[in-house]
């Protein structure tokens, strides 16, 4: 904005102290001016009094400005414009509102364009709807003509406070569409989350003839990462190159962004090494693409180079290296760059604190979690909402519940992801109903559980084996109108699994489709597991079949269902073609596939599978895998075998190992080994009653009744009993669990 036009009636001195103004550098110098002014008297002439008004404006001393400010006489819009403008430009929104308000009290001054762009900026950086619209209505009634820098202002507005609609209705209202305009309405779709848009928006501006610029296609960019379209990525880098668009600062940290979310850090280190110019963003932007794309290796060495070149490493530096570890599982790492960025100078933030909590919870290092909760108690992150549901995680994942208690109770300012990380706590530490009890306090206190909430219950009361209150937790969110997401579908999809209940997963299957999820692979998975632990290989095939991308977990999921179903070689079949399609088998595959051999006895193909896992795939043996190969050659006939595996495994043999092989002795009646591997079992579970039944039977099989007897009378001597084996029905559109003690159901 520029200077008003003085009037000729001026104080004879006035003109050299307004020169003097001019040529102020500093506030030092503008208070010597001021000084000047209030000697000579010239400092009630309006003229000058708004001219000092400027001049604090313009050094960002809003204090001196609004003392000047209140004592001036205010004849006209223009001193209101400068203080509104003011506390606008220098972050001071609300402040800004405020000076609006006794504005419209006073009668004789009228808003101008200038008035309203600056206050719905004000609104734009509150994200206050409410009072955006209410100044939006007082343009209306006014009838006020709105320039395009009003409009534009508008579309701000309206885009930083979420409404999209109303922004696209002014937008589409402007005769003239200028490059701000565009910019403003991709930009804002960009950062609502509407990538799609915001890209369509962005080649409608130039169908139209106008040509973005470096802001535009800043703004574009992050449109292309949130959609992971490398492809559109590209295209806009190459408009850049075709426009000849400086490829500054502003536009090359969004393209290192763009690059690295894609997927495509060689794309993103190549344009940070072109750029002429680099702050400590750029460095930033490609440490944080690779720690994104899990190359912790590299992330350190650019760190170490800005050390070299003597660049000021700044908090979010810190923090995204910090965070990186944290989130790696380096708790120890991480507790090391905590003390590095103290002794650099760098104080840390409530980020930095809340990562570093997170660290302590990675590695249990609870006595380290209780030295930085000293700290926070001593420092200004004691009242800090982030930073104490940081802790209750902390306190949480090291066991130590009553403390995470403690910190949840203490504190006077509760979020719902202070109530969530509670809630997930007691999920943790196998406590489902004192989740459900700090559940139904939080909708008591009048606190709307978000969907976290709901998954954390849902996935706790699943996890616990609890899963027909996760079925009716899933019901009650539905009917709360809380919309599930992936994680939702695939703890309440796992729920039906354990529960063999296809009816109720079909059910679940039909809300996915309606959902729009069904690609999502993570759902996917789940549902190939449900469909085959309820006994409909169809369904699961046809879920296969249908995936759009396929994981490791989705062949493993497949496969793992034709061999629990005796189908080894459809089983043996899709594992070559997960191979052919070069997704890399994981340990679980392996151990589908071992088993899957074992129950169609292919022996020679299983001790082949077990030998390329290692050799080729560098996967090492665990025991779950020995204990595979044991099934294998046990129901092979091969006992004598199969216990040389067990003495030739690297570490001692588990119960589920010797177990595997009693059965397997039980089958083909050798009664001699079976009493050798009792031994060994026993010895390892002496209060397992299946395993001393199990021998009695063996005894039995051989006609050796005697021994059979006195094992069951070791088993009444020492006090055991075996567990009766439960099912479940599906009645009255709930689960229902029935032993052979159950005579009905009501």
């Amino acid at each position: 904005m520029g200077l008003r036009v003085f009037g000729s009636h001026c104080h004879p001195r006035s003109s050299i102290l307004l020169q003097q103004s001019t040529k102020a550098k500093t506030l030092a110098e503008a208070k010597q001016v001021h000084a000047h002014m209030l000697l000579t008297g010239i400092h009630r002439i309006p003229s000058v009094e708004t001219k000092l008004l400027n001049l604090y404006v313009k050094f960002g001393s809003l204090p001196d400005a609004r003392l000047t400010f209140d004592k001036m006489t205010k004849g006209d819009v223009f001193p209101w414009n400068v203080m509104i403008g003011g506390y606008v430009k220098h972050g001071e929104s609300r402040e800004a509102l405020e000076v609006y308000h006794q504005m419209q009290k006073v009668s004789i001054i009228k808003p101008d364009n200038y008035t309203y762009s600056s206050v719905l900026n004000a609104c734009a950086r509150l994200e206050s709807l409410s009072e955006g619209k209410l100044i939006y209505d007082e343009i209306n009634s006014n009838g006020c003509e709105m320039d395009a820098i009003l409009k534009n202002a508008l579309i701000n507005m309206f885009m930083k406070c979420g409404s999209m609609e109303d922004a696209r209705q002014v937008f589409d209202k402007m005769r003239e569409r200028h490059l701000v305009s565009w910019t403003a309405m991709v930009s804002g779709y960009a950062q609502g989350g509407f990538a799609n848009v915001a890209l369509r928006m962005f080649y409608e501006m130039q169908w139209a003839d106008v040509k973005p610029n470096y802001v535009t296609v800043a703004s574009v960019l992050p449109a292309c990462a949130q959609l992971s379209d490398l492809q559109k990525g590209k295209e806009i880098h190459g408009y850049i190159i075709r426009g000849g668009l400086d490829l500054g600062i502003i536009v090359g940290n969004a393209l290192i962004d763009m690059y690295a979310k894609c997927g495509s850090i060689e794309s993103a280190q190549k344009v940070f090494d072109k750029m002429l110019q680099r702050d400590v963003a750029s460095w930033n932007a490609v440490i944080a693409g690779y720690v994104q794309n899990g190359r912790l290796d590299e992330c350190m060495e650019l760190f170490r180079k800005m050390q070299y070149v003597g660049l000021k490493i700044d908090v979010i530096t810190w923090n995204t290296l910090i965070t990186a570890y944290a989130q790696n599982g380096y708790g120890d790492q991480t507790l090391e760059l905590l003390q590095q960025m103290q002794l650099s100078g760098v104080k840390p933030n409530s980020i930095t604190i809340a990562s570093v909590l997170s660290a302590c919870a990675a590695v249990s290092a609870l006595q380290e979690g209780k030295r930085i909760h000293d700290l926070v108690n001593r420092s200004e992150f004691k009242s800090d909402i982030c930073v104490g549901n940081a802790l209750i995680d902390m306190y949480a994942k090291c066991r130590c519940l009553r403390d995470a208690r403690c910190v949840f109770d203490n504190m006077s300012k509760k979020s719902v992801v202070t109530w969530t990380a509670m809630i997930s706590g007691y999920v943790l530490n196998r406590q489902p109903c004192q989740a459900r009890k700090l559940f139904l306090q939080m909708e008591v206190g009048g606190i709307k559980p978000n969907v976290i909430t709901w998954n954390a219950l849902i996935g706790g009361y699943m996890q616990n084996g609890h899963c027909n209150e996760a079925l009716k937790s899933f019901q009650q969110m539905q009917l709360a109108g809380v919309k599930p997401t992936s994680i939702s579908f695939v703890s309440i999809l796992s729920a039906c699994a354990q529960l063999t209940t296809l009816q109720q997963g079909k059910e679940i299957h039909s809300y996915v489709v309606k959902s729009g999820m069904e690609c999502d692979v993570f759902v996917g998975n789940t549902l190939i597991d449900m469909y085959t632990k309820c006994g409909n290989l169809e369904d699961s095939g046809k879920v296969f079949d249908n995936m759009h991308q396929r994981t490791a977990v989705s062949w493993t999921a497949m496969i793992a269902g034709y061999g629990m179903y005796g189908q080894a070689e459809k089983a043996l079949t899709l594992f070559n073609q997960m191979l052919e399609k070069d997704t890399k088998p994981n340990d679980i595959t392996f151990i589908c596939v071992l088993s899957a051999c074992s129950h169609a006895g292919l022996v020679k193909e299983g001790l082949q599978y077990f030998n390329v896992m290692n050799e080729k795939y560098h996967i090492a043996p665990s025991m779950k895998h020995y204990a595979c190969i044991v099934d294998l050659l046990g129901r092979a006939g091969q006992l004598y075998e199969a216990e040389k595996i067990i003495n030739s495994m690297p570490f001692e043999p588990n119960a589920i190992v010797w177990g595997t092989l009693l059965s397997a002795c039980k089958i083909h009646g050798n009664t001699e080994l079976a009493e050798q591997v009792a031994e060994c079992l026993l010895e390892l579970q002496p209060r397992n009653a299946g395993n001393y039944v199990l021998l009695s039977n063996i005894y039995a099989t051989a006609g050796r009744w005697g021994d059979a007897m006195k094992l069951r009378k070791l088993m009444d001597d020492r006090g055991l009993k075996k567990k009766p084996g439960f099912s479940w029905i599906e009645a009255k559109n709930s689960v229902v669990p029935f032993s052979v003690e159950h005579t009905s159901y009501s």
